[in-house]
């Protein structure tokens, strides 16, 4: 059981609000004390070997710390403790992270002295050395013209046309820095006006904001026709259900979030009759970042041929972990399996009596009713697949020898899971800490390093990855 999940793009912050202002030095040890006392992985990575190399780390950081006043070096300081246990689920977010503005206060958008004429002259000027994402780009009622701000480092998206009264041309709309791996960090002023942090990915030509949706670029034009069609089947709905032809089912999970449970569970249900019948399936997880491994339970049976022994999850029940966890069950309750729900409140049950404490996992030999459809099973996975979304992976691959994985090595979010979110309540920080561990690692099963390797490798080239998975059927079949 994974209850939750992290994006690869991952922000703690949703809105940049007045935070508490405390020193650098407060907020390290505010960070250490929160890790040392809820981090599942503590004691599996400070043992006595590296104690002493523990301890002048702390010493370093914290004379570093004692004499930094500027947020986003102390941000830096902190950030240098977390890389300490080399573990992805392990996060820091705020507003002074890299690509996000320290001004914690909520500025109302900045004016330009662009306007729609003097971009496009730019744009026409500049045809041969435009950066990367230059340009004008549309959604729904916004038009702007992105430009690169040379001093500052970041891309200024600046109004050149909006339905609506409050923005005016050469406003800025939103800002971020040149994208690392595909994502960045967003400053991005809502229709009100109100300021937001989002995270941002630039894919196959188009810019996406988390929650705001997705920009297409209307110029400069783009040199090669874009493959519309393949962009939603990737980066569309998160659930998306699809025959291909005849014999073939696109089943697309682009994250394990709670409230996708109830719409793949609801496509299994509806088309029984066309699952009976359809030879190949190609199920589609890649940039899923995770969330809870409930949503993905009917899937499983229709790719079941053997038993297979999961070794369960020990849980650390400190009184914060427990705490977020008594929260999440209020909230999510009515989204979970039963199973998932009656686990949570043992585990609220147990910290709450015997705070500090481990819960041991049992684990389970996972076994189901077999079908005959499918007969094959591409299951598409990337370095974005991440968290549960790995653990789908983990878990088909074992119980199925019909599924063969497709794509590249997974992210590396496995070994420590659970992850709670928690409040520092100094500068807008906030921290995400896995709390259980899998028991595994005992049986020398790691992924946190190297992810999960795919059965069949798809070079970054440009290749459709349908494409291939079904010339891949197509050879395998003569």
């Amino acid at each position: 059981m994974k209850l939750f999940g992290l994006l690869a793009c991952w922000l703690s912050m949703t809105s940049v609000a007045a935070q508490d202002t405390c020193s650098c030095a407060i907020d390290l040890d505010l960070y250490i004390d929160m890790v040392t006392r809820n981090y599942a992985g503590f004691h599996d990575k400070v043992k006595p070997e590296n104690k002493g190399q523990y301890q002048v780390l702390l010493d370093s950081l914290r004379s570093v710390a004692s004499n930094t006043t500027d947020k986003a070096l102390c941000f830096g300081v902190l950030d240098g403790y977390r890389t300490f246990f080399d573990d992805m689920h392990l996060q820091l977010g705020g507003p002074y992270m890299p690509g996000t503005s320290g001004d914690a206060s909520g500025p109302p958008p900045d004016g330009t002295t662009w306007t729609s004429a003097t971009l496009m002259t730019y744009f026409g000027e500049h045809s041969d050395d435009l950066h990367p994402l230059e340009g004008l780009w549309t959604l729904d009622a916004y038009e702007v013209g992105v430009v690169f701000d040379p001093a500052a480092k970041i891309y200024q998206a600046v109004i050149t046309g909006s339905a609506h009264a409050k923005w005016k041309e050469g406003m800025v709309k939103f800002t971020f820095p040149e994208p690392q791996d595909e994502c960045m960090a967003v400053r991005y002023w809502r229709g009100d006006m109100g300021l937001m942090a989002v995270s941002g990915k630039f894919v196959q030509k188009h810019l996406l904001l988390d929650g705001i949706g997705t920009w297409r670029r209307s110029f400069p034009a783009p040199q090669q026709p874009i493959d519309e069609r393949a962009f939603e089947l990737i980066y569309g709905s998160e659930v998306q259900w699809k025959l291909l032809d005849d014999s073939t089912l696109y089943i697309k999970l682009g994250s394990c979030q709670l409230t996708n449970k109830v719409v793949l569970d609801s496509l299994v249900k509806a088309n029984k009759s066309l699952l009976a019948r359809i030879p190949n399936w190609i199920v589609d997880f890649r940039d899923n970042g995770g969330g809870s491994t409930d949503v993905f339970q009917s899937l499983l049976p229709y790719l079941y041929t053997k038993p297979f022994k999961e070794y369960g999850s020990n849980h650390w029940l400190s009184p914060d972990n427990t705490a977020v966890l008594k929260d999440f069950l209020v909230e999510n309750e009515k989204m979970m399996d039963g199973g998932s729900t009656r686990s949570i409140r043992a585990l609220v049950k147990q910290g709450e009596k015997h705070p500090d404490t481990w819960h041991i996992g049992r684990g389970s030999t996972l076994r189901f009713k077999q079908h005959d459809m499918p007969r094959r099973v591409a299951i598409l996975a990337n370095k974005n697949t991440a968290s549960s979304g790995e653990s789908f992976l983990e878990i088909a691959r074992g119980v199925s020898d019909k599924s063969v994985i497709f794509g590249e090595n997974t992210g590396g979010f496995t070994d420590y899971g659970d992850v709670m979110p928690h409040d520092l309540s100094c500068d807008g920080l906030g921290a995400a800490i896995p709390t259980s561990r899998m028991s595994r690692i005992d049986h020398g099963l790691s992924y946190d390093r190297e992810g999960i390797a795919p059965d069949m490798r798809i070079a970054k080239d440009g290749t459709d990855w349908i494409s291939f998975v079904r010339s891949y059927w197509s050879a395998a079949a003569h």
